[in-house]
């Protein structure tokens, strides 16, 4: 497959996932596109958009085991998720800047795919890290997290806090929006 971005991988992954297959592969991932800082708005030439996507997968519910479900039809390898509907069938890839599978803790997304967009936003610059996916992906889990598994909203108020120069004076305007059945 193409590189993973909204106009190419991501759309064709959407579709499959809306295919006869949907009910076994629809709440199995989370997108997460992050804009981070390039080096041209690091030395304030023309910015372009430097945008990374990344998938996680999570591991399957307790309601999913009770009914057997399975996440065979995915395979994760590096920056490639491959979806097959059957072993006999000739699967479709799909390649993303980071792929997680389902062992992958918040923290490890956190340090792999948001840590330095929060880096960034210390020393000045925009970031952005935007959640989507299917109803039951993880979405709100992966952002928000709960109190003893804390999600990437947290662990970014904690390191923005713990990164700051007490020298200096800083303004940070944070925005969490959520969209649920086209309500905001």
């Amino acid at each position: 497959g193409d590189r993973g971005c909204f106009r190419s991988s991501f759309g064709e992954l959407n579709d499959n996932a809306k295919g006869g297959t949907r009910r076994r592969c629809q709440s199995f991932w989370t997108l997460l596109a992050i804009k981070r800082p390039t080096k041209a708005e690091c030395h304030t030439k023309p910015a372009m958009e430097n945008i990374v996507v990344a998938v996680r997968f999570r591991p399957l519910n307790d309601r999913e085991l009770k009914d057997n479900a399975t996440t065979d039809n995915w395979k994760l390898d590096g920056g490639t998720a491959t979806y097959s509907p059957s072993p006999s069938l000739p699967g479709q890839s799909f390649t993303f800047d980071q792929v997680y599978d389902p062992s992958t803790t918040t923290q490890q997304l956190y340090d792999g795919a948001a840590s330095s967009i929060v880096a960034s936003a210390v020393n000045g610059f925009n970031g952005t890290v935007f959640a989507y996916g299917q109803t039951s992906s993880g979405k709100t889990f992966t952002m928000r997290g709960s109190e003893a598994n804390p999600g990437i909203i947290p662990m970014a108020i904690q390191q923005v806090f713990d990164n700051m120069d007490p020298e200096r004076q800083y303004l940070f305007r944070v925005a969490y929006m959520e969209i649920y059945n086209e309500i905001v």
